[in-house]
């Protein structure tokens, strides 16, 4: 910044003049970065809500389905979500490593937590139901984060090349 005033100031410009346009690039960082933010969190609540709405969707089938076809699943929309996920991620502009820190630590703690919910749901209504499921509630966690990775990991790896 300091360089763009010393060469306005060599071309003639006055002060005032040299005043709105620092003022005027500087609004434009600070807009910039509160639609990063907006963006940024947009993105993460984007990412719960279809992690939940997913888990849902898997909750009435883990009642009929076995075991295997939910783990297929699981792993389908692990990596869709984490496709969508990483690309919206990669796209955002001003992002710092905290906001992937949080985006770290935040989203595979929902999906944990939210499968565990719906694997215990499922497990609840179907012996209400009189019917046996038996999921394993760690193993589709695992399964589902480790989909959720994928995607993320894949980038990286790509990158490094």
């Amino acid at each position: 910044m300091m360089d763009l005033k010393g060469n306005l100031k060599k071309k003639g410009w006055s002060q005032p003049e040299i005043y709105r346009v620092m003022r005027s690039l500087h609004r434009g960082t600070e807009q910039e970065r509160y639609f990063t933010q907006v963006l940024f969190f947009s993105t993460i609540l984007l990412v719960i809500f279809s992690n939940i709405f997913v888990m849902v969707g898997v909750l009435f089938l883990a009642i009929i389905m076995p075991s295997w076809f939910i783990m297929c699943l699981m792993v389908i929309f692990g990596i869709i979500i984490g496709i969508v996920y990483d690309y919206l991620m990669r796209d955002i502009a001003h992002i710092e490593s905290r906001h992937h820190f949080v985006a770290g630590s935040v989203i595979p703690l929902i999906a944990i937590m939210n499968t565990f919910v719906i694997v215990y749901a499922s497990e609840g209504i179907s012996s209400d139901l009189g019917l046996s499921v038996n999921q394993d509630p760690v193993m589709s966690t695992i399964i589902f984060i480790i989909a959720l990775i994928i995607p993320s990991f894949v980038r990286r790896v790509k990158q490094s090349f």
